[in-house]
C-alpha cells in the first residue's frame, strides 16, 4: 500500500486507538515495513469465531462490527456492537489464552486492517508510541476486575451489572445487550428475583437501562457503569 497515495486510509489509520500520537511520516515508515492486510465484509459475515486462536490484531477502519460473549455455564449472553476506528479484541494476543471468546461478524459493510502477531510484535519494538498505547490499553482492561472484585461482596444488583458490562464491553461499545433467562441473571447478580425486578426497575425509569423479556439492553453505558461508583 503506497501510503501517499492514499491519504484517506491514512487518516482512519491515525484514527486508530493504538496509533495515537504518530504522525504521518512515522505512520508511512511503518507501513511501508510491514505487511498490513485490508480485507472487506458484508452484513453478518463472520470475522472471528468463538474459540479461534487470535493469530493477528484486526483493526476496526470503517463501518462496525457484532461482537457476541456468552458466558461460561450460564445461558447468558452480552452482545455489544465496535464501530470504527477501534482495535478488535487485542487482549487475545497475550497470555496463557489466546481464543477469542465469542463470535464477531460485520454489522454491514466494513472494512478490516489486520497484521500478523509476529509483525506486529516487531512494529511494537520499532515504535515505542505504538507500544506505549497498547499497555495503556491492556492495563485498563486487567485493572478493572481486580479493582471490582474487591467490593464485590457489598455490591447491590446495579453494581453487579455494572461489572458485568464493564468486563464484557468497552468504552467504545454501543447497542449494548444483556440476554439470559431471570434465573440465570438472579444467579449472576447475587439477587432473588424479587430483588433483581426492583433493581431492574429503577434502571428503566432512569433511562439506564430497557427491559424486554429476557433482554436488558443498555441505552447509557456510562451512566451504568456511575453506580460502581457510589
Amino acid at each position: 500500500m503506497e501510503v501517499n497515495e492514499n491519504n484517506s486510509i491514512v487518516d482512519l489509520i491515525l484514527g486508530l486507538p493504538l496509533f495515537q500520537g504518530i504522525t504521518r511520516e512515522q505512520l508511512k515508515l511503518l507501513v511501508e515495513r510491514f505487511p498490513f492486510h485490508f480485507l472487506k465484509y458484508s452484513a453478518d459475515e463472520p470475522i472471528v469465531h468463538d474459540g479461534e486462536p487470535c493469530r493477528q490484531v484486526k483493526f476496526i477502519l470503517t463501518g462496525a462490527v457484532d461482537v457476541i460473549t456468552p458466558l461460561p455455564a450460564s445461558d447468558i449472553v452480552v452482545s455489544h456492537r465496535l464501530k470504527a476506528p477501534d482495535v478488535l479484541l487485542a487482549d487475545r494476543l497475550f497470555g496463557l489464552d489466546i481464543c477469542y471468546h465469542g463470535e464477531v461478524s460485520a454489522g454491514g459493510d466494513c472494512s478490516i486492517m489486520q497484521l500478523e502477531k509476529k509483525d506486529f510484535f516487531a512494529m511494537l519494538q520499532s515504535s515505542e508510541v505504538v507500544l506505549l498505547n497498547l499497555l495503556n490499553m491492556l492495563s485498563f482492561r486487567a485493572q478493572q476486575p481486580s479493582i471490582y472484585l474487591r467490593d464485590i461482596d457489598t455490591m447491590g444488583v446495579e453494581q453487579r451489572l455494572a461489572t458485568l458490562v464493564s468486563t464484557t464491553t468497552t468504552r467504545q461499545s454501543t447497542d449494548i445487550v444483556v440476554a439470559g433467562s431471570r434465573m440465570a441473571l438472579a444467579t449472576l447478580l447475587g439477587s432473588s428475583r424479587a430483588q433483581q425486578h426492583e433493581a431492574l426497575a429503577r434502571l428503566s425509569n432512569k433511562g439506564v437501562i430497557s427491559v424486554d423479556g429476557n433482554e436488558i439492553a443498555v441505552n447509557n453505558r456510562q451512566a451504568l457503569l456511575n453506580y460502581l461508583k457510589k
